[in-house]
């Protein structure tokens, strides 16, 4: 499923918040009526023409050029039109400040792009501005909400800021404001930067993801090569298009491996994007994330190495909130009835704290690689081994403390299973649950301390021969059902994840007697027999053939065979022959019809 990269860049920036600056160009100001500097050139050299009395039509730097032998210059131009300081104020004033008329026309006023944007700035998720624009539009947008920005628009502002960290809002005025004489126009002035101007740049552009809006990158030499010097890139680079995009924008474009959004204009895509952002502020409030977005969140961090970090903070958030949830005052003094009801809201209440965690261990283990492993068997690990501060209710339910970590064991397993993911599963299965002594438990113990849920399980199903399992594999269908939507290939990955596990509890328990462990527990209940879990797949009258379909495969092709590639099992095919037969054996003993 392709997700909208509006709504991509929305989820981005919503999760890094304040860690992103905006770069403008005078395509934001384009609806408002103000003219681009390009056209001021213009007109001022048809001023000047008027004033030798000749025609520049129809291309005036062109005229210009070969009247006097040199590119245009906006200073030059500014000076010779109006000779006194206060004359050039004046006159520029008409290509910036609205007349009366104007004013009543909503022209030369902050367009919707200014004011959603700032709108962000208030919110603290943008806090820099860079600009190509000589107009106030966006110090006007700030401070009509109540925002004074740091305004940095010459080579001394640049040298004698303060750090932007500090500011609010810091806006860069690379070509400098309007009312400054010392703005950049020309093709030679456009060419270079000094030296503090850059430095500063280089800081932003280093330490700041960017959304550029409005700018084509053609003529703008220096501000091409502050970006093409960008080398940490911490965070990433949107570039808004709109129409075609120009080569030099282009071949910015790939050298920045920039996403690149698509819009109307500045004014549709600030408004879309600023609604986006408040819904997922709005949704945050009820929940820090919900499962679509904190999904769609995952898929771009797994896309990029540079975002691990922000990958392993997102799925830490989520599992201590999902924790927490469970550990509040207010579900632990509650009493649930004892009864099929009572049980339903109980299981529904653990599902709903953890269905935007299990989202996210269940996409990740489909998606991800080997160095993303540790984030999902970590939250795995939280809780399996921490199942005794959940508690819950009063009454005489069924202790259902483990079953959190065995909904989370069961969506990465089943899920690694169906991306094939055989060195993820083997590293959940190698997690730890719990310490005994000096010994650090199985993951897979947990789930035969998790035997009480099964009897809460029985009473939903309404069937005394219901297990545990059948419970889970409607969990599954919910949580997979965009990985897997073909139900009979999810229930063949199922039943293959939960052979794996009973192979695997009985690989560590053969390995655990070889260094003389003798703390293992007898259980026979729910498919338990010896020390082996069966599930679905040992009942009589469930379709599976998945251990003959294993062993077919292991004798077909021995050592690689993918899970013992991975490491499984000790990469040894003749142990898992021997251990398909153990598990044969005690499917065999199974009293289930």
């Amino acid at each position: 499923m392709e997700i909208d990269p509006i709504l991509s860049l929305a989820i981005t920036l919503h999760t890094n918040k304040g860690c992103y600056a905006a770069l403008l160009g005078s395509g934001i100001s384009r609806s408002s009526g103000i003219p681009t500097g390009w056209d001021i050139i213009l007109d001022l050299i048809e001023r000047v023409a008027v004033t030798s009395g000749e025609n520049c039509q129809p291309e005036p730097d062109k005229w210009y050029i070969a009247k006097y032998g040199k590119d245009p210059n906006y200073s030059e131009l500014l000076s010779t039109v109006a000779k006194s300081p206060t004359e050039r104020r004046n006159l520029l004033r008409e290509y910036f400040e609205p007349t009366p008329e104007e004013s009543q026309e909503g022209k030369k006023a902050p367009t919707k792009a200014h004011n959603a944007l700032a709108k962000l700035v208030e919110q603290g998720f943008i806090k820099v501005i860079v600009t190509t624009n000589f107009d106030r539009l966006m110090e006007q947008a700030l401070q009509e909400i109540g925002i004074t920005p740091q305004v940095i628009s010459t080579p001394s502002d640049a040298k004698g800021t303060i750090p932007i960290q500090h500011s609010m809002c810091t806006i860069i005025k690379v070509h400098g404001d309007y009312l400054d004489t010392r703005i950049k126009n020309s093709t030679e002035e456009l060419e270079s930067y000094d030296v503090d101007t850059n430095a500063l740049l280089d800081r932003v552009f280093d330490e700041y993801g960017l959304i550029i809006c409005g700018w084509s990158g053609e003529w703008d030499a220096a501000l091409r090569d502050a970006l093409k010097r960008r080398k940490g890139r911490r965070f990433s680079t949107y570039w808004v298009a709109r129409g075609e995009i120009p080569t030099k924008a282009l071949d910015l474009i790939n050298h920045m491996s920039a996403g690149v959004v698509n819009a109307k204009g500045a004014d549709e895509f600030f408004e879309d994007f600023s609604g986006k952002i408040q819904s997922i502020d709005d949704n945050s409030k009820k929940h820090p994330l919900s499962a679509s977005v904190a999904v769609a969140t995952l898929k771009r961090y797994l896309a990029k190495e540079e975002h691990r970090i922000q990958l392993a903070d997102l799925i830490k958030k989520e599992t201590e909130n999902a924790y927490n949830q469970l550990v509040n005052a207010e579900f632990l003094g509650k009493s649930y009835p004892n009864d099929k009801d009572g049980y339903r809201q109980k299981f529904d209440y653990y599902n709903s704290c953890l269905e935007t965690l299990v989202s996210l261990i269940a996409n990740g283990c489909y998606w991800g690689k080997e160095e993303h492993v540790k984030s999902w068997v970590q939250a795995i690990e939280r809780f399996a081994r921490s199942g005794q501060a959940i508690l819950g209710s009063t009454t005489c339910h069924p202790d259902l403390r483990s079953y959190p970590g065995t909904l989370l064991l069961y969506a990465g397993g089943v899920a690694a299973v169906l991306g094939r993911n055989y060195s993820t599963l083997e590293s959940i299965f190698k997690a730890k649950s719990y310490r005994l002594g000096e010994d650090q438990i199985s993951i897979l113990d947990h789930l035969r301390r998790d035997h009480e849920s099964l009897e809460a399980a029985r009473v939903l199903e309404g069937e005394r021969n219901a297990s545990r399992s059948d419970y889970l594999y409607k969990q599954m269908r919910k949580i997979v059902a965009l990985l897997e939507p073909d139900e009979s290939e999810l229930q063949m990955a199922f039943d293959r994840f939960e052979c794996f596990v009973a192979l695997e509890f009985s690989n560590q328990k053969v390995g655990a007697k070889r260094t003389g462990l003798t703390t293992q527990v007898r259980l026979e209940t729910d498919g338990y027999i010896g020390y082996t879990p069966i599930g679905r797949f040992g009942r009589q009258f469930h379709s599976s053939n998945i251990l003959k379909e294993l062993r077919t495969e292991v004798d077909l092709e021995g050592d690689q065979w993918s899970p013992l590639q991975a490491g499984m099992f000790y990469s040894d095919p003749t142990r898992v022959l021997q251990l398909l037969d153990g598990v044969q054996k005690q499917v065999s003993q199974l009293n289930w019809y």
